[in-house]
């Protein structure tokens, strides 16, 4: 569903209202809200898609606005914050430094790698 904090957060639909209005849970904590129906975004087939970000966003089961969104924010929490659609790299600023990123092995790790290959 949109979220004014989180752009889109996963919710349950856990009923229609009379007033076109939708009753849905957010979150792990389950809060009730009542939101207008077009703030529900699209039906997640899997619940493993929501569990397991992935490196590389081609290869989502999900693909719409709040699964991308979603995934960037996972990585992001443990800061992996490049991401890959394809050949195209995708990269979040965590505003602090991680020193796993700037080592020497990381970086190595990087160098002999071509376009669409997996490190």
């Amino acid at each position: 569903v949109k979220d004014e904090v989180e752009a889109w957060t996963p919710a349950r639909v856990v009923g229609k209202l009379d007033d076109g209005r939708v009753h849905v849970q957010v979150g792990k904590r389950k809060e009730d809200r009542e939101i207008p129906a077009e703030d529900v975004g699209n039906p997640i087939s899997s619940l493993a898609s929501l569990n397991n970000p992935v490196a590389d966003m081609v290869k989502m089961i999900e693909v719409d606005e709040a699964s991308i969104m979603h995934n960037i924010r996972q990585r992001f929490m443990v800061d992996d914050i490049y991401t890959n659609i394809g050949t195209i790299l995708v990269s979040v600023n965590p505003f602090k430094w991680i020193d796993r990123l700037y080592s020497r092995e990381y970086v190595d790790q990087f160098m002999s790698l071509q376009a669409g290959d997996e490190a």
